[in-house]
């Protein structure tokens, strides 16, 4: 228990060291390898210890204790233009991502119990040297990861039927940082006043939970029913606003972001077996990102300058839209336990055109997958590769910081490797 929880605390340092731009809003496709390169359809389908954040029903199957650790790396590829003379790259980044998860049988068969860390998901794209409306030339920066620890229980009625709950204990880290070096006041209450704003790694906490069902029709064909909880999340940090224009250089806040919940999901997923050789699978979600980002809202307070405002309220409204995800795809044995994987995913892209900005270009909607796995004893290994399609989105709304005709473009690499082990 001591080598697992030291490998369990080095995974969160891991994992909140950087974020990445996750590519159905602010989710990943999937969490191993398997279901990568299958499209991201696992709801209905056994997959060890990873099941606790896809369907936890499923761990009510495992016959074995099952070990599982799976390592993404992303590419995201972005670009902004706009008509104040941008027309840039955003900075490169690689990101490293990974899961560690375990699962088995109690005593008697009917209960299973597992336990995980994850990376739900996030955002983030960063951007030098961008002509302001200030005239000035500055840049921006966006971070948000989120983590998750699952513990989990399921009960299998019969060999047909199961039902899992995993807990979700969540820890959020942000990073903004939005023409930091720009500093621009008109007059009082003035639109085109301006603080640059410098936000590192404020964090919070959040909980909520996913439960799921498991049916087996029969020997050939799967459902699974799952809901995921909203968890909210309330950001504490410190905030540094540029104030030079009033006279006060920089100043530093005490800070609270409200407004931000990670969306509650309700799929359903079915998968089928044609012959011994062959898995076919689809799943469709509902993830409720209307009722999760609206307009967040940063508060600072208690400033270190007494001749500073003694609060300040800064929002950044966002408005996404709710999004329907339709993943498919197929697993298909072509001999000696070689498993070759093909997969679509389409998520309908929840940032609205009015809104869309290089802060949080979370636009992809398709997305291409494959991949192969094989046995080598207790262990199975699986690689897949995916590629999250250009996409590319016209903000409409004259009164956005980089004016409206602004143009964000996102696409994207995913390689993961995945091995798990029975025993």
């Amino acid at each position: 228990m001591k080598r697992i929880g030291t490998a369990l605390i080095g995974m969160m340092v891991l994992l909140t060291a950087r974020a990445a731009l996750a590519t159905n809003g602010m989710n990943l496709l999937a969490d191993t390898a398997r279901a990568d390169g299958m499209g991201g359809a696992c709801l209905a389908v056994e997959c060890g210890a990873a099941c606790m954040n896809q369907n936890p029903a499923f761990i009510g199957f495992t016959r074995n204790h099952q070990q599982t650790f799976s390592l993404q790396v992303l590419d995201p590829i972005l670009s902004h233009t706009d008509n104040l003379g941008n027309d840039t790259n955003s900075i490169q980044q690689i990101f490293v991502m990974p899961f560690y998860g375990m699962s088995g049988p109690m005593p008697g068969k009917q209960w299973a119990w597992g336990l995980g860390i994850f990376t739900q998901g996030g955002m983030g794209a960063a951007y030098k040297n961008l002509k302001t409306p200030f005239g000035t030339t500055d840049e921006t920066y966006t971070k948000v990861a989120y983590i998750k620890l699952t513990p989990s229980l399921a009960y299998k009625f019969s060999n047909q039927l199961a039902i899992g709950l995993a807990l979700n204990v969540g820890y959020s880290q942000v990073g903004l940082r939005v023409l930091p070096n720009t500093s621009n006041f008109v007059a009082p209450n003035s639109p085109m006043n301006f603080f640059g704003v410098n936000m590192n790694n404020a964090t919070a906490l959040g909980a909520g939970y996913k439960i799921g069902l498991a049916y087996k029709m029969d020997p050939k064909t799967t459902l699974g029913l799952v809901y995921t909880s909203a968890s909210y999340l309330g950001y504490s940090g410190n905030i540094t606003l540029d104030e030079s224009a009033i006279g006060l250089g920089d100043v530093q806040y005490k800070a609270k972001m409200d407004g931000f919940t990670w969306p509650q999901e309700v799929g359903i997923g079915v998968s089928h077996r044609p012959n011994a050789d062959t898995l076919l699978a689809a799943d469709l979600k509902w993830v409720d990102w209307a009722g999760a980002i609206r307009t967040i809202t940063i508060n600072a307070f208690n400033p270190n300058n007494p001749n500073a405002p003694p609060t300040l309220q800064l929002p950044f409204v966002m408005d996404w839209k709710d999004q329907l995800v339709f993943n498919a795809g197929g697993e298909w044995n072509v001999g000696r336990n070689f498993l070759f994987r093909l997969g679509y995913s389409f998520g309908a892209n929840p940032v609205p055109s009015n809104t869309v900005t290089p802060l949080f270009p979370a636009i992809i909607e398709h997305h291409l997958t494959t991949g192969f796995g094989f046995e080598a004893g207790d262990w199975h290994y699986d690689f897949a590769v995916e590629h999250a399609l250009g996409a590319s989105e016209i903000n409409t709304n004259p009164q956005s910081l980089f004016g409206a005709g602004s143009v964000e473009r996102h696409q994207q690499w995913t390689f993961q490797f995945t091995m798990s082990r029975s025993m």
